[in-house]
């Protein structure tokens, strides 16, 4: 928060292949098509009284493109077998041309046979024999019958093994352009690394197998690899080329939930107009209790953890758990903190794709709540992680501290290493505190230029008590005094200014458009020359006078 630590980071660039989603974040419920992989599109069935006779009793669902029947539903088919797999079976060899598989369902492979209150349900694969399966290499190991991709069959049979239900994706196979891969399930792994953008650690272990993709035509055979990521979050699966090594497709396979939390929003000070509330240690009391909020958590990953899209708790001692998703703690719970660190995180990367930022540290940003006895919070560029402490009140208690530290990941995201000068730091401290306030301002109109009241009330007696505020008085340069938090406030009055003038929206826009303009040894000059470039790009210079006035009236242009 006082203390935003600089550290230089080394980029280690992937040389065997270009990034197709790199840096970037999944939606809620995402697949890769939204980020620019392809993905095979389900062709629409068809239903007509021809098709409903196929199959003698049983009413059939034909694919109107393949001619294979997808869905068919029983009408009183007799029980064809002694076990669940036999009479499947049995069901399925009958009817293998309108599947079209082979006569004796040599192209399926069974997977499971469950049972239920209701009955069985049996499942298949469809798989693919290459020349030479079995064949032994090595290098690849042995070529045995390739699961076909996202081609299955599911028969459903009564207690008395009766027919209710069978449905299936089987694809029509055409021969691929090779039946050996020409590389190892490493390498495929590393290019699937590469075409998701993955970095870091991971939550699990990659891996990788063979099958035949059918979508396209010819068909293919591929890796299907599988990596559970921290950056971007996912489950990731995609299909490499197992010659060209292409990425043809991919998704994300995890599923994310929408919970709820109580929350301050943005801190109780701000909400009440009392600037007479204290911390008490931590300790709840009506008058702090009346200002909490409740909120949905979005995106959440479904592990009962706060983590999502935008926002992970992982490098939180005792993460908070709930298995319904909903966060409803008061201060006193140390879950709190990283409710009101998740919420006020999504909300404002949420905000920021609303502008039209698809790639301003749109990733799942790390943070250790209450990681230190200090009373200051900091953003690692290092580590990517930000840290909020705990002396006087715990900053994350305070939606203004969260968000001036994640100004600061914001910032490090787009131009890694930014800062490096003094002036660069005294903008990145100054944006900082601009976040907050433009986010916030509406809580208590009257306050909005005020930072922190709540983190403040530990070290301040004014009316409001606050940490800064945006709308100084100082002036370029006389008034710079090497400290960057201090200096750091005539670069927020000058981007205040601008709200006050254009509305939020429009100067949020323009101030997070012309970070991707600068670099890390920029001043307050090259700063004020991007938000005049935003400008022209953004809104072909409609507020260029205006904004050139504010950076020249304050001593910068």
């Amino acid at each position: 928060m006082r203390a935003s630590l600089r550290w230089l980071l080394l980029v280690a660039l992937l040389g065997f292949a270009a990034p197709l989603y790199a840096k970037k974040a999944p939606e809620v419920e995402p697949t890769m098509a939204q980020a620019g992989i392809a993905r095979r599109h389900a062709i629409g069935p068809s239903l007509s009284k021809a098709d409903m006779k196929a199959i003698p009793g049983a009413a059939v669902r034909f694919d109107a493109a393949t001619g294979l029947a997808r869905k068919v539903v029983s009408r009183g088919l007799a029980a064809l077998g002694k076990t669940p797999a036999a009479a499947a079976d049995a069901f399925l060899k009958a009817n293998h041309r309108h599947f079209g598989v082979a006569a004796d369902i040599s192209d399926l492979s069974l997977v499971s046979t469950q049972s239920s209150p209701g009955g069985f349900h049996v499942r298949y694969r469809q798989v693919w024999s290459p020349p030479g399966a079995g064949a032994s290499d090595r290098r690849l190991g042995a070529m045995t019958p390739v699961p076909v991709w996202d081609a299955q069959v599911s028969v459903h049979l009564n207690k008395d093994l009766k027919l209710q239900l069978a449905q299936s994706t089987v694809t029509p196979v055409t021969e691929p352009i090779a039946s050996a891969p020409r590389f190892g399930a490493k390498m495929a792994m590393q290019l699937a690394d590469a075409a998701v953008g993955v970095s870091g650690a991971l939550r699990g272990r990659a891996n990788a197998s063979l099958v035949l993709y059918a979508g396209g035509q010819p068909a293919r055979l591929c890796w299907r690899v599988l990596i559970p990521a921290w950056e971007p979050l996912g489950d990731w699966e995609v299909l490499i080329d197992a010659v060209s090594g292409e990425a043809v497709l991919g998704r994300n396979l995890l599923k994310f939930v929408d919970g709820s939390g109580t929350v301050f929003d943005p801190n109780p000070v701000t909400t009440s107009g009392n600037s007479t509330l204290v911390d008490k240690h931590d300790r709840d009391y009506p008058a702090l209790t009346e200002e909490l909020f409740v909120r949905p958590l979005l995106g959440l990953d479904g592990s009962g953890r706060l983590v999502g899209p935008y926002v992970t708790t992982a490098p939180t001692k005792k993460q908070a758990y709930e298995r319904d998703f909903t966060y409803d703690y008061t201060r006193s719970d140390r879950g709190f903190e990283q409710a009101m660190v998740y919420y006020h995180i999504d909300a404002c990367q949420r905000y920021l794709q609303s502008l039209g930022f698809t790639d301003a540290n749109k990733r799942p940003q790390p943070v250790n709540v209450n990681g230190s006895g200090l009373d200051n919070s900091w953003y690692s560029p290092g580590t990517g992680v930000i840290t909020y402490g705990k002396g006087g009140v715990d900053d994350a208690e305070d939606a203004d501290v969260i968000m001036h530290e994640y100004g600061h990941a914001i910032q490090d995201n787009q131009v890694p290493n930014f800062g490096l000068t003094e002036e660069g730091g005294a903008m990145g401290e100054g944006f900082g505190d601009y976040l907050a306030a433009t986010r916030y301002a509406e809580a208590n109109w009257a306050w909005r230029v005020y930072i922190a009241e709540w983190d403040a009330v530990s070290y301040s007696s004014g009316n409001p008590p606050y940490l800064r505020r945006v709308d100084s008085t100082k002036h370029y340069p006389q008034d710079m005094v090497g400290e960057v938090h201090d200096d750091g406030e005539i670069w927020s009055a000058c981007l205040w200014q601008m709200r006050e003038a254009l509305g939020a929206a429009t100067s949020d826009a323009i101030v997070i458009e012309s970070h991707f303009y600068l670099t890390p040894m920029s001043e307050f000059s090259d700063g004020a020359e991007a938000i005049i470039l935003a400008d022209q790009n953004l809104n072909a210079s409609a507020h260029g006078t205006l904004i050139r006035q504010i950076f020249t009236n304050r001593g910068i242009l």
